[in-house]
């Protein structure tokens, strides 16, 4: 009987704590979201970003693309998404996972890396820095085909970071190279 009371009580706490988990880690876009977002190209590759994010375009540095979440009435800084081409001159994918690690400390200050992963087709890095006297977290994918180098990058305020997570990966998914 104590048994059953003591599974009953654990169940009733279990459910309402889990549905407001859930409610505040979103994990995928919702087709809504999906409905109002717009596709950027530039006739080497394209991506999916939200209709209420800026496309700033590109800029120096390989850098393709740039996406930036909108303005608020804070003064945080905003969600960035950015697409970069390099030429690979030879690399393996290997060969600039272990140069992306190491190079971290070049990006951000204060970096720690909290993850890093290669597979025989992408590079994913995740880590932790201050950038321009903001603390920031950035995820990293890499691709290498048709002797270029892709990189996409997410960087966000810790404290944003999982909240907008969703976001950047149906960003990172939606990415094509042609």
């Amino acid at each position: 009987m104590l048994r059953t009371l003591l599974v009953a009580s654990i169940l009733l706490l279990f459910f309402p704590l889990r549905a407001q988990y859930t409610a505040t880690v979103k994990t995928s876009v919702t087709k809504s979201e999906i409905s109002g977002w717009r596709k950027w190209s530039n006739g080497t590759c394209s991506i999916n970003y939200p209709g209420n994010w800026a496309s700033e375009g590109s800029g120096p540095n390989d850098l393709t693309a740039a996406f930036t979440s909108p303005t608020d009435s804070t003064n945080r800084p905003r969600e960035r998404v950015e697409v970069f081409v390099k030429t690979a001159g030879g690399m393996s994918l290997a060969d600039y996972a272990k140069r992306a690690e190491q190079e971290v400390g070049e990006r951000v200050s204060d970096p720690k890396i909290l993850g890093a992963n290669i597979t025989d087709d992408a590079h994913t890095l995740e880590y932790t820095g201050e950038l321009n006297g903001h603390p920031v977290q950035v995820k990293q994918e890499s691709w290498l085909k048709d002797g270029q180098l892709w990189v996409i990058t997410f960087t966000a305020l810790p404290v944003r970071y999982n909240e907008m997570l969703y976001v950047a990966d149906a960003m990172f998914a939606s990415f094509t190279v042609k």
